[in-house]
């Protein structure tokens, strides 16, 4: 489920662009995602969702798929420096039980890539009325900005010869049979999952393959796992798989 939504069409337009050289060398890459899932205001999630210990919480719930998306672009990071942390200490269920919250609703990352590129990612969902996703790929040669919801997104690009930002040509790739894709969110998730296997056809069958794989995966969680440790007073930890 990571790794799908490099296979959605914004994603595969903006991948594609950033191969091709568009932005030249490339300095900065920021990626911010806000929504209100815990402001107070708002009805409780399922109960492990405030529990580190069971997978919540939403530096490894949201933000990274753009941990994945980012390194799969710009390639891996050296060390990160970060600050993950929980807000609110507590949570109220409809019983009336009080449970403790150790899970992250809010987080904050500088990552030094490899190639030079400082990328710097950030999620939060404890604001209300907090529905927002702001991506900047800033290089020498162009730009790439995308602004919108949580589920509409305006990607626009230009190079920087050009008066301003024009709207990014969005892929037109469709799976074998689109017609059995449902409608909605789902069948946007189902498209990106379709377009994923059959480019992972080729592995299936011990072809060569360069799609990803589970290192990526794994990559994903060595920079989740380095951005706890540096909240923890760790500084700049280096990030290793």
């Amino acid at each position: 489920m990571l790794l799908r939504n490099r296979w959605n069409p914004d994603w595969l337009a903006l991948a594609e662009e950033v191969r091709s050289g568009f932005l030249g060398k490339t300095y900065v890459a920021r990626v911010s995602r806000s929504a209100s899932y815990w402001h107070p205001s708002r009805p409780p999630q399922a109960r492990w969702m405030y529990d580190g210990t069971q997978g919540g919480g939403y530096l490894a719930g949201m933000l990274v798929h753009d941990l994945d998306f980012l390194c799969s672009i710009f390639g891996r990071p050296q060390a990160v420096c970060a600050e993950v942390r929980s807000s609110e200490p507590s949570r109220t269920l409809p019983d009336g039980e009080t449970i403790n919250v150790s899970a992250d609703d809010t987080a904050a990352l500088l990552l030094r890539m490899e190639s030079g590129v400082l990328a710097i990612l950030s999620v939060s969902v404890i604001g209300a009325h907090a529905d927002h996703y702001r991506l900047e790929l800033f290089g020498s040669d162009g730009t790439i900005v995308g602004d919108g919801d949580l589920r509409s997104i305006d990607y626009r690009i230009g190079a920087a010869t050009d008066s301003g930002l024009r709207p990014l040509s969005v892929s037109e790739r469709e799976p074998s049979h689109p017609e059995n894709l449902p409608s909605g969110l789902a069948g946007h998730a189902s498209r990106a999952m379709a377009l994923m296997l059959e480019d992972w056809l080729a592995a299936f069958i011990g072809a060569s393959s360069e799609v990803a794989t589970f290192d990526d995966g794994l990559l994903s969680l060595a920079i989740i796992d380095a951005a706890h440790r540096s909240s923890e007073g760790g500084g700049w930890v280096e990030v290793h798989t």
